[in-house]
């Protein structure tokens, strides 16, 4: 059983990587603030010899701390590091946030063997919930948003769960890494969440060539309005960079976001199981993507909406004549 260090445990994502695998490894939990049986960070400048992976996802907003620990251990340590940055770095505009992980990711290429992932905007749609930023949305009937064109980079939690996993099991070493499943606009975010009420929208034109005079003043600006300046200059011409091994990975977005229109649009009236929507959810996306349905206008959508009734008809029809048969042998 390998042993791991998780620095940044309270973390969201150390968390959920903790209640998810806490049986398959021997677990550390160090953090800045640590809670009952949890180890300050520092004492892993003394008890770095005894792990197998260093996985790395604390952050700070002054960083020195940080990278006094990554400069230490990486003269020292000698096994795996794996890096949970941010594609936050694929924007115009370096935050200040985004200017520490770029220092902190110079640092983790020092080590032997070290794995750098950026991963994109990591969503939990499983429970419904929403991120902290989005938080103050929840339950309101009328939503107001600048910037709601504006797109990013969206990852499902547990497919970041599993990369990670895959990734310390892995002997590939001195790689990046860019994992995110989609790229859409807050709106679709709120779609995702299967946000009822009505939305207001201001418009906000992309003007790139503002980025070196925000990156220039990025001091004086608070935390959330770097944030929104982040995600106003973000690019999304990735696939090109070819220093980071690009995994994008699955369709779960679309299927929220084809069967959130679907259900508006008929207010919920058609009969439908769990396993009725997975079927139909297959055959929809064998044969379409999440950017074609983005893009599609209204009629094209219509059209989707007529194949989801279609193919639940015939679902209902085949479950109908199934029982019919059960009963019959019965009789």
């Amino acid at each position: 059983m390998k042993k791991i260090a998780i620095i940044g445990s309270n973390s969201f994502i150390g968390k959920e990587f903790i209640k998810k695998h806490y049986s398959c490894y021997s677990i550390d939990q160090y953090s800045y603030n640590p809670k009952k049986n949890q180890i300050v960070n520092t004492e892993i400048l003394k008890n770095y010899r005894i792990y197998d992976v260093i996985l790395f996802l604390s952050h700070a907003k002054k960083n020195d701390a940080i990278k006094k620990i990554l400069l230490f251990l990486s003269r020292k340590f000698n096994n795996k590091i794996i890096y949970i940055s941010t594609l936050s770095m694929c924007s115009l505009f370096n935050s200040t946030y985004t200017q520490n992980k770029l220092e902190e990711e110079k640092i983790v290429e020092k080590f032997n063997r070290w794995s750098i992932i950026r991963t994109g905007f990591v969503d939990y749609s499983y429970n419904n919930s929403y991120s902290s930023i989005f938080s103050d949305k929840k339950g309101k009937k009328i939503m107001f948003l600048i910037g709601g064109n504006l797109k990013t980079y969206f990852i499902f939690l547990p497919n970041l769960l599993k990369f990670i996993n895959n990734n310390i099991n892995s002997n590939d070493k001195n790689k990046k890494y860019l994992i995110f499943d989609s790229v859409f606009t807050i709106i679709d975010y709120f779609r995702i969440k299967r946000f009822k009420g009505f939305s207001i929208n201001i418009y906000i034109p992309k003007l790139f060539f503002l980025s070196k005079l925000f990156n220039f003043s990025r001091h004086f600006f608070p935390s959330f309005v770097q944030s929104f300046f982040s995600l106003y200059f973000m690019k999304h011409d990735i696939d090109a960079d070819k220093s980071y091994i690009l995994m994008k990975k699955n369709n779960f977005f679309y299927r929220r976001i084809i069967f959130f229109d679907f259900f508006k649009a008929n207010r919920g009236d058609m009969p439908t199981s769990l396993i009725f929507l997975k079927s139909i959810y297959r055959e929809i996306i064998s044969k379409h993507s999440l950017d074609e349905y983005l893009h599609s206008n209204n009629t094209e959508k219509f059209i989707y909406h007529l194949r989801i009734c279609e193919l639940q008809t015939l679902r209902n029809l085949s479950y109908e004549r199934n029982s019919k048969k059960i009963l019959f042998k019965k009789s």
